[in-house]
């Protein structure tokens, strides 16, 4: 994997993206910097929908971590943003360079309400470090006892722009899935047409362990690899 950082300015924007059912399979990574301006990616401490540029911590009740749902049980939200990242405003973002085609990024998130069925809404990426425009594959796992990923459920190509100043938006809700009830899941993106960049950005505050994955043929934890940051990646689920 190439190693290499550049720098970027002012993330805020939102993009729309289009998507369309897809059921191929995929297969890591290698950075590029960048400071996020005011309005970072989206999703609030704890709160439902996620607004831009507020700060999560990983796995912590009442914050805007993996399974993070403002004090109140999952199934009382109207919808939850569960993230891992802990980018917040004026925080930098480095692009992650060294992902060949057929490699994936992945993320583990933690619902942390077992028994509570709940769909899946919306997927908030930065992609970035190039303005091409790229088709990715969106995965959705679930995982392990560990939370690697392990069985893949699900898939849609989405079509993407990179962009240093925007956070691409993913409808994902029509990806015909059963109610979930499992606490944990992964989902996937996936090179499949490309090398390089565009590709995830992430976060400068540290990495969690577990919870970033890179497939390179195999799904290896992010954190073995050298990978200093948790993957900008978030989704949105709402309670059924």
């Amino acid at each position: 994997m190439g190693w290499r950082l550049g720098w970027v300015w002012g993330l805020g924007a939102l993009l729309l993206v289009g998507c369309s059912s897809d059921e191929s399979g995929g297969s890591g990574a290698g950075g590029s910097a960048g400071q996020a301006g005011s309005s970072g990616a989206g999703g609030t401490t704890g709160a439902t929908g996620g607004s831009a540029g507020s700060s999560g911590a990983a796995g912590a009740a009442g914050t805007a971590g993996s399974g993070g749902t403002g004090g109140a049980p999952l199934c009382e939200q109207a919808s939850v943003s569960l993230q891992n990242d802990g980018f917040s405003e004026m925080g930098q973002v480095f692009f992650q360079q060294g992902f060949a085609q057929d490699e994936c990024w992945g993320v583990t998130y933690e619902v942390g309400a077992p028994g509570c069925s709940y769909a899946f809404d919306k997927l908030e990426v930065v992609v970035g470090g190039a303005t091409d425009t790229k088709i990715f594959r969106v995965e959705i796992w679930s995982v392990d006892d560990q939370g690697k990923p392990d069985q893949r459920l699900k898939s849609l190509d989405a079509q993407i722009q990179g962009s240093d100043s925007a956070i691409n938006q993913i409808d994902i809700s029509d990806l015909s899935l059963p109610l979930f009830q499992d606490p944990g899941f992964a989902v996937a993106m996936c090179f499949t047409e490309h090398s390089g960049l565009p590709a995830i950005g992430r976060d400068d505050d540290g990495i969690t362990s577990g919870k970033n994955w890179i497939f390179d043929g195999a799904w290896k934890d992010a954190a073995s690899l050298g990978v200093q940051g948790d993957w900008i990646q978030r989704v949105t689920v709402t309670p059924k």
